[in-house]
């Protein structure tokens, strides 16, 4: 099965060394992208029998050409398909659901037809589940989307919509909470046949929805900062960024040369003090094609036992740089028994006997219950869960990561029940694998970067509590693992078919598939959701090592900087600039001699990354 489902990786011909990308960085994709994402390739034939349910009740009904309707009509038939949703016949209802899907889509009479195909059925369990998320994804992403011509009535039901989902009644909890315990329900085997995707995609626009995306962020930092009457902002940092030029990239071969003519003594892993287990276990070398005078180095088996979670045990595959040995104190062998009542009840008395100052009791703060409130009031005690089940779904869709027979099944609603026998069907399906995994990613990575920064702007100590359990997750060694690869060929592959996309599909004749039209691809220069990922990514690493000098440790523990350094390579600034700004936070531990031998990338570092008064980023302590 694994070897018929790998397509391979197609990279546009017209695309140039050192070429910058024109991509432009926003919260999600133009739409008509975004709703192609919603649907595999073999999905493809139940398009046509969406329409055949719904037509066939739109005849029992006697009505004329659904266009050619009124209004009061169009009401009339939805809330009679409505109706047939609550029956007890499980094919009855899902016909309904069908012909619901169909006007959810968009009615589509008038285009071209053309003969009903049996469909590639994935697992029967999830068919009715993948017609009701897609209504939902379709319903949120259509709903979401706002232009300045629309009317006012539209925008009042738009934010009653939105309202709806983030602050339900009677005691129910929000919508994007149950999507989340979705996602660990399917993590955990209860529920393997969930189509994962689709969850994880109508997950991501619920809450791009309800609490909002990055110029929303924005607006809400403002107007927090005016509440508590701090200056306003003076730049809004993705817009700076949109207007940055990329840098070229250092020459890697010849900044490599420094690592050949050290010494072979391996850093004694920091990590290794704190427990009498290694976790780092070698297990396989490394094979970039950059790297072919490297040293076979180990690989990196991050896993860990913390209070008994289930965390990822996935190999990371990273650069062993030969350094000089650190040495750190080692900790008591034995848990502190110590209170928090007794650690505070000891600061409030030396702080009144030395400097004769109590602090006043403020009594319980007032919280404001915002969408965002809400969400991790809801999630607060499975937070541990959730973050484990979103990066072992990222380690699954990985394309560095090997098949496992105890991992996940996330292809479970996209592979057919008869595996193709023939090659056009298996490069087919080849490329819709390969595509199901990238949407995977983006949706993983896109909602992670939104939690992080929507918790962080509520309470900085909600964003430290889902930041520290992403961590303890192995969240940093599987991001590694995921930019160790040819990112480049990562960026430029081209695994769609663009006559099969939605709804391409739908409003036109299908040509007859080739082998030359599946190779073709669409004519971009770059692909946009694996760009967007990759940003993503490095956003979230960003955001966990910031400030944190023992997770800064992590990225050299793990040799990040040879990682970081080949994703240079793609001139598009954005990506470039959440690169330097990882190399920078390490640059100081990584040895006079690494900084003498990558002045270009130092040079780079000046020139993109803001800068602090009295920071001494580039000169390491005591050498």
């Amino acid at each position: 099965m694994e070897g018929s489902c790998k397509g391979r990786r197609r990279e546009p011909e017209g695309l140039q060394d050192g070429q910058s990308l024109e991509f432009e960085y926003n919260d999600a994709d133009h739409m008509s992208a975004e709703l192609s994402e919603l649907y595999s390739y073999t999905e493809e034939p139940e398009l046509t029998l969406n329409r055949r349910c719904f037509e066939e009740r739109f005849r029992q009904g006697g009505e004329a050409r659904w266009t050619s309707l009124a209004l009061a009509q169009h009401k009339t038939i939805v809330m009679r398909l409505l109706d047939e949703l609550e029956v007890v016949i499980s094919e009855k209802r899902l016909s309904a659901a069908r012909a619901i899907l169909y006007l959810a889509q968009g009615e589509n009479s008038q285009a071209c037809s053309r003969a009903l195909r049996k469909p590639a059925l994935s697992l029967a369990d999830s068919t009715e589940l993948r017609v009701f998320l897609s209504v939902m994804y379709l319903l949120v992403e259509n709903i979401r989307q706002e232009a300045p011509e629309d009317a006012s009535g539209w925008n009042t039901q738009r934010e009653t919509f939105r309202i709806e989902l983030a602050f339900p009644s009677n005691g129910e909890e929000p919508f994007a909470h149950l999507l989340f315990t979705m996602v660990t329900k399917f993590c955990s085997g209860h529920s393997p046949h969930f189509p994962m995707k689709k969850v994880l995609l109508l997950l991501w626009k619920v809450l791009l929805f309800t609490l909002g995306g990055f110029s929303e962020l924005q607006r809400m930092k403002e107007q927090k900062r005016a509440d508590l009457s701090l200056p306003s902002l003076s730049e809004d940092s993705i817009q700076v960024m949109k207007n940055m030029k990329a840098t070229t990239p250092p020459s890697y071969g010849i900044e490599l040369g420094e690592q050949q003519k050290r010494g072979r003594r391996s850093r004694r892993d920091s990590l290794d003090l704190y427990n009498e287990k290694d976790p780092f276990k070698s297990d396989e070398s490394t094979g970039a094609e950059e790297e072919e005078n490297e040293d076979s180095e180990n690989m990196m088996d991050a896993e860990s036992d913390m209070q008994e979670r289930e965390l990822m045990s996935q190999p990371l595959s990273a650069l062993r740089n030969n350094t000089e040995k650190i040495c750190f104190p080692k900790g008591l062998p034995w848990a502190p028994k110590v209170r928090q009542t007794d650690i505070e009840d000891f600061l409030d008395m030396s702080r009144n006997k030395f400097i004769g100052f109590t602090l006043g009791q403020c009594g319980e703060e007032d919280v404001e219950e915002t969408a965002t409130e809400c969400l991790f009031r809801a999630m607060l005690v499975n937070i541990p869960q959730y973050m484990i089940a979103l990066l072992k779904i990222l380690l699954a869709a990985a394309p560095t990561s090997k098949a496992k027979t105890d991992s996940i099944n996330i292809l479970a609603d996209i592979l057919p029940e008869e595996m193709p026998v023939t090659v056009l069907q298996s490069m087919k399906l080849g490329i819709d694998v390969n595509r199901h995994k990238e949407i995977i990613v983006k949706s993983v990575s896109a909602l992670v970067v939104l939690l992080l920064k929507h918790f962080k702007l509520n309470h900085i100590y909600q964003f430290e509590y889902v930041s520290q359990h992403l961590v303890f997750a192995n969240c940093i060694p599987l991001i590694l693992k995921f930019f160790n690869q040819n990112i480049m060929s990562y960026i430029c592959a081209k695994n769609s078919i663009s006559i099969l996309d939605f709804p391409s599909c739908v409003v036109h004749e299908l040509p007859e598939l080739t082998a030359e039209s599946l190779e073709s691809g669409d004519n971009n220069q770059f692909c946009w959701r694996n760009l967007f990922s990759c940003i993503n990514l490095l956003r979230i690493l960003n955001k966990l090592t910031k400030w944190k000098h023992s997770r800064t440790m992590m990225l050299v523990v793990f040799k990040s900087a040879p990682i970081l350094k080949r994703a240079l390579k793609v001139k598009q600034a954005m990506m470039q600039l959440y690169v330097l700004k990882l190399l920078k936070l390490q640059t100081k531990y990584l040895g006079r001699q690494w900084r003498k031998s990558n002045m270009k990338t130092i040079s780079a570092i000046y020139q993109m990354v803001r800068h602090r008064m009295n920071d001494d980023w580039a000169y390491g302590n005591g050498e």
